[in-house]
């Protein structure tokens, strides 16, 4: 029995088809590679059989080479039976761009400051702040 994968992304949401085109980083599976495990768990129950994790484990590459785990490959099940999963979703913890010049510490030091200033009917300049 063979499942058919859509080579056509014109029907997909904007963020998937965008999504194939990215590269992650080493040692994550791309979205191809996730759309391959999606496939080979359709497939294995359509034929009403049990899901051989360490031949999906084998059957993918991961970036930067070598093969995901074979818990790996459950807990991305487990992302994909949670709902709101698509080939591709970042779930990598760092955020794009540079890391922020105010830290939450020094976020707080400045409206602290400023809200001691207030109190005394002083307008908190830029400099008494810092």
């Amino acid at each position: 029995m063979a499942v058919g994968v859509a080579t056509n992304l014109r029907g997909w949401p904007s963020r998937v088809s965008r999504s194939f085109g990215r590269t992650p980083p080493p040692g994550n599976l791309s979205a191809l590679e996730q759309c391959k495990a999606w496939a080979l768990r359709e497939v294995a129950k359509d034929a009403g059989e049990d899901v051989n994790m360490a031949f999906v484990a084998r059957t993918l590459k991961v970036q930067g080479g070598g093969s995901p785990s074979r818990e790996a490959v459950r807990q991305l099940y487990e992302r994909m039976d949670e709902g709101g999963w698509f080939p591709g979703k970042k779930e990598y913890k760092s955020k794009p761009g540079p890391a922020p010049v105010l830290t939450t510490a020094k976020k707080r030091r400045i409206a602290d400051t400023a809200m001691n200033l207030k109190k005394r009917k002083q307008e908190p300049p830029m400099r008494s702040t810092m």
